[in-house]
């Protein structure tokens, strides 16, 4: 159940709904709608293992809808107060209307927009940064479970340095992006070819799948960087875990123990990891 000090508005909620989210008590905290009210949506009847309420299609629709513009959020790699994140959504959102704000277990938050527009900016027009980690943004599931939910793709900015400003062309670039992750969008510099010690592009990369360290471009290899990923396996090349810790090389003292030989002759080595500091961009 949601604390009423855990659900936050911005700037402030249409006062109705407000009240029935936030009210003092277990039986008010969940807003209700009219149908709850019409016997024929709902069935409650005991059984031997305990009561049972069944939702007709009709109310489950409904009970839905009220959140379709909401998004899931998580920091990734580091825990957010709920106040800390308030206050930082309307600046890196550039908020247009207000939205609610609901503290959920786990550090993840629920994000429900009064603005389609403003749903749709948060959710595709990322990578978002906050603190110097990614914020990862899900549009919003039914029966979303905290405890078993796990983020399994996330935005991020990656760079190909050295590529030469020749490849900085819109469908090479988004063939090259294809291999190693879903494009979201190009950096304006690189399009204009305006700066030209890297590629830079923002992907979705799917976490359970092997980070790409390099990529074979007309006729040379170039290295792949990804900016701000706090935690790479250097020798399986997923992210979420350090090479010390990968279950892919077994346990015991012999595992947790990587030379620099060893680090630099993995095949997702230190390249992977950039050096640059997601804070100066957004």
């Amino acid at each position: 159940m949601v604390a009423s000090n855990a659900v936050s508005t911005l700037p402030t909620p249409p006062p109705s709904f407000k009240s029935k989210l936030v009210a003092g008590t277990s039986t008010q905290a969940v807003p209700v709608d009219d149908f709850v009210e019409q016997a024929d949506e709902i069935a409650a009847f005991h059984t031997p293992e305990g009561p049972v309420i069944k939702l007709s299609d009709r109310s489950r629709h409904m009970l839905h809808k009220r959140w379709q513009n909401t998004v899931i959020v998580k920091l990734w790699d580091r825990s957010i107060g709920f106040k800390s994140l308030c206050s930082k959504l309307p600046n890196l959102w550039k908020l247009k209307e207000g939205v609610i704000v609901v503290d959920l277990e786990h550090n993840f938050y629920l994000v429900r927009f009064s603005n389609r527009q403003d749903y749709m900016h948060a959710l595709t027009d990322g990578p978002w940064n906050v603190f110097g980690h990614y914020l990862t943004v899900e549009p919003w599931i039914p029966q979303f479970n905290p405890a078993q939910h796990r983020i399994t793709t996330v935005m991020v900015w990656v760079q190909i340095p050295d590529l030469s400003c020749e490849y900085y062309d819109r469908r090479l670039l988004h063939t090259i992006c294809y291999m190693i992750g879903r494009l979201v969008r190009i950096d304006h510099n690189i399009e204009e070819a305006i700066r030209g010690q890297y590629a830079r592009v923002a992907l979705e990369l799917d976490l359970t799948n092997p980070l790409q360290s390099q990529v074979f471009v007309d006729n040379r290899w170039f290295h792949i960087s990804y900016e701000n990923i706090p935690q790479i396996c250097f020798s399986c090349g997923i992210a979420g875990h350090l090479m010390a810790s990968c279950p892919a090389k077994g346990s015991g003292p012999e595992a947790a123990t990587t030379t620099r030989d060893e680090l630099h002759s993995t095949q997702h080595g230190p390249s992977l990891a950039s050096s640059r500091g997601l804070q100066r961009y957004r």
